[in-house]
């Protein structure tokens, strides 16, 4: 199973890759995928909702989510 993206310049099976480019093992990148949601944190949000993230120190989620959602980042 591969966790990249599809479109018209992405490939699952090519999108997740080393710094060299060079193709991660399917296995590696699905357990990689289980400890992810293993330590993922989920929460209900309300309207008017906020997070504030470190990119350095945390990752964001990449869970489905039903629209409208707006995401602001700087």
């Amino acid at each position: 199973i591969y966790y990249g993206w599809r479109d018209s310049r992405n490939s699952p099976e090519t999108a997740v890759t080393f710094e060299d480019d060079t193709p991660m093992n399917p296995d590696d990148v699905a357990k990689c995928s289980e400890i992810l949601d293993r330590l993922s944190v989920s929460f209900k949000w309300k309207k008017g909702d906020i997070v504030v993230i470190d990119n350095k120190l945390v990752m964001h989620a990449r869970k489905n989510f039903v629209p409208p959602r707006r995401i602001l980042a700087a």
